[in-house]
């Protein structure tokens, strides 16, 4: 996945995907996905969680520290599974639910996101 250009079909994708999240969350996704840069997801996690905040709420559409409680920014249930869904279909992954009820802070997210990544790079290693 890393030191790999993002295909065309790609970025169309995560174009339509990424449709109205905060400025520097497409650019963000596509220099995490091409460099593995660190910085780079948690610009990308800040703009998602950013978009799932409901519009009332002072941060929205702000990226905010990874050590805040998801449930207290007021991302229900329901934002949490749309941003499962969302990171799903960027990344071409499966989260399963039980994985999901562990998230509870933004930094939980790259978490489960790295340790999919990382699965997915052990089922289909690069060849050598």
């Amino acid at each position: 996945m890393f030191d790999t250009p993002i295909s065309d079909e790609e970025r169309e994708r995560a174009q339509k995907l990424l449709k109205g999240f905060p400025e520097g969350t497409e650019e963000a996704y596509y220099r995490f996905r091409e460099t593995g840069d660190e910085a780079a997801l948690k610009k990308l996690i800040g703009g998602m969680v950013g978009f799932y905040l409901p519009a009332n709420n002072p941060k929205y559409k702000t990226i905010i520290g990874e050590d805040v409680d998801l449930q207290a920014l007021g991302i229900d249930s329901l934002g949490m599974t749309e941003m499962v869904f969302q990171v799903e279909e960027l990344f071409d992954i499966s989260v399963a639910d039980d994985e999901v009820m562990q998230v509870k802070k933004i930094a939980d997210i790259s978490v489960v996101l790295k340790n999919k990544l990382n699965e997915g790079s052990a089922d289909n290693p690069s060849p050598s």
